[in-house]
């Protein structure tokens, strides 16, 4: 008796510890699925945004995860992050998701010195999507020409719920977007203004909605390269790297020079013998003929 219920404990104890193991190998299963269902989600993604020898701050909330971006969400001083106020040099690093369109603006993050939205040294600088139903950035800048400068995604078109590598970069008075490892667009400005002591650091601002997702959220005290930022993204997704992504179609070339003449074909075969034409009209009377030599006398017999 005491043998039957040790071996009902045992099976009973097998089953169970083969529950817990389907249950595990579920779990990682499904974990694996769920990142590359994700993008640009592989172990060790956080390691990629250290690019030395800058110095970084990194948003702590979007380390490794997804960050939903909300009106008023976040706010610090951006003196405690570490950046060198003095510099003009300052870069802007991160995954991004847009989940739908809006006709409506929509914050990413927002430096002010005035705590303010739109004055003349309200956005050093700031980043939003633009009103349009359609996923364009909005990179601004207070210069000495306007409040409100800067540039735009350019033609890049950014597919929605699609994570994608967003790198914005100041050096001194020029500015620049990149998508994944790629340079959409970039300008010269006047006299980009600074940041200073007083800058307050939005990531979702008081004064506009977002939604929009970011992870690994990372601001560098450096104007990050091309080189830089390639590296990052193979680093991501050196699958995608590696293969490229589809560019737009090209339009038509110039028509070519003509090619030199061929050879002369053989003779072809004589065709059959064609039907008959119709008789033709009666020609006019022609003009009478001049008069021939005299012939000789007769023979009178």
């Amino acid at each position: 008796m005491f043998k039957k219920n040790f071996s009902n404990i045992k099976n009973l104890f097998i089953f169970l510890l083969l529950i817990l193991l389907i249950l595990f190998f579920s779990y990682i299963i499904f974990k694996n699925i769920f990142n590359s269902k994700e993008g640009l989600g592989v172990a060790g993604e956080s390691e990629a945004f250290a690019i030395p020898p800058y110095k970084k701050w990194t948003f702590t909330e979007s380390d490794g995860k997804w960050y939903t971006i909300k009106k008023n969400g976040y706010k610090m001083n951006f003196v405690d992050t570490g950046m060198d106020i003095n510099s003009k040099n300052l870069s802007f690093l991160f995954i991004y998701k847009c989940p739908k369109r809006s006709s409506a603006w929509r914050n990413i993050f927002h430096l002010t010195n005035d705590d303010k939205d739109n004055s003349t040294d309200s956005r050093v600088p700031a980043l939003w999507i633009k009103p349009n139903n359609e996923n364009t950035l909005w990179f601004r800048v207070n210069t000495d020409s306007s409040k409100d400068d800067g540039i735009d995604g350019g033609n890049e078109v950014m597919p929605f719920e699609t994570p994608l590598l967003i790198g914005l970069v100041l050096e001194e008075n020029n500015m620049k977007i990149y998508v994944n490892s790629r340079l959409v667009n970039q300008r010269d400005l006047k006299n980009i203004h600074k940041r200073n002591s007083n800058t307050k650091f939005y990531i979702g601002d008081p004064w506009y909605e977002s939604g929009i997702l970011i992870k690994n959220f990372t601001v560098y005290d450096a104007a990050l390269s091309q080189e830089d930022i390639t590296n990052v993204y193979d680093a991501l997704i050196p699958d995608i790297a590696t293969n490229g992504q589809a560019g737009s179609d090209g339009g038509p070339g110039e028509p070519g020079d003509p090619g030199e003449p061929g050879d002369v074909g053989p003779t072809g075969e004589t065709g059959p013998q064609g039907e008959q034409g119709e008789k033709g009209q009666k020609g006019e009377k022609g003009d009478t003929g001049e008069q021939g030599p005299k012939g000789p006398p007769a023979i009178i017999q």
